[in-house]
């Protein structure tokens, strides 16, 4: 039950990008200084904006005229749902260039965006919600904002040099969100190394290192923390001989005072240890390790692949939690490639499997998580076979398999068989998974590049330890599906059926005073972190309504919500499982406000299905 609950109240957090739809072509023209009053409701344009579940949002846009160098202020604030603000260039396109976007910069659930065109032109200002069932009022504004103090010319530094300075409102530049900042520069040859540390005790420092100026600076490295306390630290490499502008900044716009900005030597970087594929390493992290720009130990190795190489770097210990890095020296030092945690899928050891796109020498970093952790380790480095070609999997197609020593091995070590399908966008699938000898767990990813997954299932069928996936195709193309045991070691048979559940089902509606029966099926929406099926009832009330809900079903144990918003933004109110009697639910509740609000009928247990009655009747 606590899932359900835990469900119903929180949004969800997946990260939403817009993803191509099609342009309005009567968007009016927005004035600055203006506040717009407006409506997400049905009928307005819509486009995909979910990269994960495809389905279509609703949005409004306007048109905005401005001249390069001009600072614009871009607030949507709405109490129906949590708002999203996006600027593209405007060009006709059917795919237009997206220069900026903002979520909750006005605190949530308000977005708040500061924008500055690069040239004159028309852009066009894209309102929506952060899910994709976002609709109701809200409220757009423009304001125009004061220009910023024109940058000047750069104080030049000398590379072993120091100098003191001070950020005051006023006169110095402002970045995008009005943080103060200084600038210098200074020359360096092509792979000299400098250290440059900026201390302050009046703000938390924040440096900059790149090129160009104004609207035209190119960052090649930055740090917040990467010194004593708040204080900045760059250990920087230059890429090719030439002029290096730095930013001496305050981390929020509430900083200034003064500060020191000192450049030296970057220390000699730490010789690595050789190694190879085949080798096993038996070694100690201790207080001799390297310590990193934030007080972590590593040991540090040199590793020269080939391209197109496909290595597996393992490390376990019994005294630490393992964790390793790959990665190689760029302008501002280490770069992380790739990491793991955890991924040998045994405890706290540590297993990564890399392709490497490019030969060369790769530095790998073998350290504990958190940093702190001290003990001797085991590393061993072997070479992987490429994943064998998947093979084809057809909708209402149901595959019996086996996991065996032969089946391909996995990032963690566990052995799997994959399977190749084409789905369409917004194309909502079904993968279950079977088995009498072993936990199932199910992936699915895309065909591109190295397999990552974009969804996952342990036991979501609801019987015993087998697997049922729902998923929603986020773009059209082939997907790879991993079918596997749990944890990877277990060997045995299976049987794997893909299956299309149809278009997703749109909220229905109710009256105060009516009575609607229903039906949840396999069809349903699901909800996210438990696999119970749900069906959505809007209904709109006035100030002061107190009302009386109930579901009641002689098929399964009925579960009952009242809350705002749909899908991942449906935010709970209150909700019910027995209060009506053993298994049929009952929610009284008086209404602060008038509007549109969603009673959800849902289920106690996972996998449910079977019908229902919900009513909704005025209390005296």
């Amino acid at each position: 039950m606590s899932s359900i609950r835990t469900r119903l109240a929180c949004a969800s957090a997946l990260a939403l990008v817009m993803a191509a739809p099609s342009m309005a072509q009567d968007a009016p023209m927005l004035t600055p200084g203006q506040t717009v009053d407006g409506t997400l409701e049905q009928g307005d344009a819509s486009g995909r904006v979910s990269e994960w579940a495809g389905e279509a949002q609703l949005y409004d846009d306007y048109l905005l005229r401005a001249e390069a160098g001009r600072r614009f202020e871009i607030g949507v604030t709405s109490d129906a749902f949590d708002s999203y603000v996006s600027v593209y260039r405007d060009g006709g396109e059917a795919d237009p260039e997206l220069l900026a976007s903002d979520d909750d910069g006005g605190g949530y659930p308000h977005a708040l965006l500061r924008f500055a065109p690069d040239a004159d032109g028309t852009y066009r200002v894209r309102v929506r919600g952060f899910s994709a069932e976002a609709e109701g009022a809200y409220q757009l504004s423009v304001t125009e904002r004061a220009p910023a103090p024109v940058e000047p010319a750069p104080a030049r530094i000398d590379p072993r040099g120091e100098v003191e300075g001070e950020l005051t409102r006023g006169g110095d530049p402002e970045m995008a969100y009005d943080e103060l900042y200084d600038v210098y520069v200074f020359r360096a040859e092509a792979a000299e190394r400098v250290q440059i540390r900026l201390v302050a005790e009046a703000f938390d420092p924040m440096l900059y290192v790149g090129r160009g100026s104004g609207a035209a600076f190119e960052e090649l490295a930055s740090n917040d923390d990467g010194d004593d306390g708040l204080n900045s630290r760059i250990l920087f490499t230059a890429p090719e001989t030439g002029d290096y502008v730095i930013r001496a900044a305050a981390l929020s716009s509430g900083g200034e005072g003064p500060y020191i900005l000192a450049l030296s030597d970057a220390p000699e970087p730490v010789p690595l240890t050789p190694l190879a594929v085949g080798d096993e390493i038996e070694g100690v992290l201790d207080e001799t390790a390297t310590m990193d720009d934030y007080g972590s130990g590593y040991v540090g190795y040199a590793f020269t692949a080939q391209a197109g190489q496909r290595v597996a770097f393992a490390m376990s210990a019994d005294d630490f939690d393992t964790y390793v890095e790959l990665g190689r020296q760029g302008a501002s030092g280490f770069e992380v490639i790739a990491s793991d945690d955890d991924g040998a899928g045994e405890g706290l050891n540590s297993r990564l499997v890399h392709t490497f796109e490019e030969g060369g020498v790769y530095e790998f970093r073998a350290r504990s998580l958190g940093g702190s952790g001290v003990g001797p380790y085991t590393l061993e480095v072997s070479e992987v076979a490429p994943d064998p070609e998947p093979a084809p999997l057809a909708f209402g197609q149901s595959v019996e398999g086996e996991i065996s020593d032969d089946s391909a091995q996995g990032a963690s070590g566990g052995r799997f068989d994959a399977f190749r399908f084409r789905g369409e966008e917004g194309q909502r699938i079904q993968i279950v998974m079977r088995s009498g000898d072993f936990d199932t767990y199910v992936e699915i990813g895309s065909a591109e590049g190295d397999f990552a997954p974009l969804a996952y299932d342990d036991d979501g069928l609801g019987e015993g330890l087998n697997s049922r996936l729902n998923f929603t195709v986020p773009e059209t193309g082939d997907y790879i599906v991993r079918a596997q045991p749990l944890g990877g070691s277990a060997r045995g048979l299976y049987a794997l059926e893909l299956t299309d559940r149809g278009p997703a089902p749109v909220a229905g509606s109710i009256m105060i005073g009516a009575t609607v029966r229903g039906n949840l099926t396999e069809a349903d929406s699901m909800a996210a972190g438990d696999t119970s099926y749900y069906d959505d009832y809007r209904f709109q009330v006035a100030e002061g309504d107190r009302l009386r809900l109930t579901m009641v079903s002689n098929e399964f144990d009925a579960f009952l919500a009242l809350g705002e918003g749909l899908a991942e933004d449906f935010v709970l109110i209150a909700s019910d499982d027995d209060s009506l009697s053993d298994t049929n639910s009952l929610i009284e509740h008086e209404f602060d406000e008038a509007g549109w609000y969603t009673l959800r009928a849902n289920s106690y247990a996972p996998n449910a299905t079977g019908a229902y009655v919900i009513t909704i009747e005025r209390q005296e």
